[in-house]
């Protein structure tokens, strides 16, 4: 089986079940689980590589993952799915998929970590799992997970960090240090209002760097949605790491 960008399109159809996260993307959250992704149902003990790709095979026979009903459902309801979104991603890198399936294994090329809970809001849309400040207000015991850096590729090509807050999760600085590949695209998604100048420094040699800001008003309004932002604080450390990271785009 040649995977081709012809191919991929092709399995992008809605209704089809392929999805190449089985088989090139590590996902963690914030309880240090490994999971499918962040749209597929969460197993409360999380999965194993051995697991993640038996499903994925399966799922390439056609067969329906019970976890993946999310992606099912968007599609039917005509929408663009996680995993049509994930086939695009990765005609970045179709080697590394072919290479994984030709060998029915798992080449980990593409990360999504949110391996802590660490953060310093409060936002309403958010709860205890991913924020420990609202564990904290509710009197919730949601241990704060530290993951091992060494279990990461050197040749990542994507990783995408987030929490929590990526600027208060001192391990990330770890992890980027483990990743020879400086064309790696990384992905940051902060809520703007803290910034760590060591991880920073990091982020500087990679040249395919996107800071993702998390605001969904401004001004006030801006503290009433995700509690704890001072905006103005927000606009000055914008302003910081467009300077302090020119090869940067933001989003």
């Amino acid at each position: 089986m040649e995977i081709n960008e012809q191919w991929l399109a092709e399995q992008k159809r809605p209704g089809n079940t392929f999805c190449p996260m089985f088989f090139v993307h590590k996902h963690v959250d914030t309880q240090g689980r490994r999971q499918l992704c962040c749209v597929a149902a969460k197993r409360s003990n999380g999965w194993d590589a051995e697991e993640i790709l038996a499903a994925g095979l399966d799922a390439l026979e056609g067969n329906k993952i019970n976890e993946c009903q999310a992606c099912y459902d968007a599609e039917h309801r005509k929408q663009i799915s996680f995993r049509q979104d994930a086939i695009t991603t990765v005609t970045q890198f179709t080697d590394d998929v072919e290479q994984a399936i030709k060998k029915k294994c798992r080449i980990e090329t593409w990360y999504d970590l949110r391996v802590s809970n660490l953060c310093n809001l409060a936002c309403i849309m958010c709860g205890p799992t991913a924020s420990s400040t609202i564990a904290k207000n509710q009197g919730i015991d949601v241990a704060i997970k530290r993951w091992s850096a060494t279990d990461i590729e050197p040749t990542a090509k994507k990783v995408y960090l987030a929490g929590g807050e990526p600027f208060l999760i001192k391990e990330f600085r770890a992890v980027l240090q483990q990743v020879k590949n400086d064309k790696c695209e990384i992905v940051v998604n902060t809520n703007g209002t803290i910034v760590d100048t060591f991880l920073v420094a990091e982020l500087a040699r990679f040249s395919n760097l996107c800071i993702t800001l998390s605001v969904d008003g401004v001004g006030d309004l801006a503290g009433k949605i995700r509690v704890g932002t001072v905006w103005a604080t927000v606009e000055k450390n914008v302003e910081y790491l467009k300077t302090a990271l020119p090869q940067a785009s933001f989003s």
